[in-house]
């Protein structure tokens, strides 16, 4: 009796190619890095609007980072 379970898990059952992830990977740590350099940058120039960008920019990173991995 085979007592495995053979149902494929969700893992499994991403339909995009390895390319694809791996270029949605690329673009999303491209804006969460710009976002840490944006706040940085705000620090050493004392400017608020370029800090919330850059922490509104890693934020989003983070999102689209979860938000695709549950699609």
């Amino acid at each position: 009796m085979d007592t495995f379970n053979t149902e494929p898990t969700e893992a499994h059952m991403d339909d995009r190619p390895v390319a694809v992830n791996a270029l949605i990977f690329v673009v999303v740590m491209a804006i969460f890095v710009l976002g840490f350099w944006a706040m940085g940058e705000a620090i050493a120039q004392h400017s608020a609007l370029l800090f919330s960008g850059g922490l509104l920019g890693s934020c989003l990173a983070v999102g689209l980072a979860l938000g695709v991995r549950r699609d």
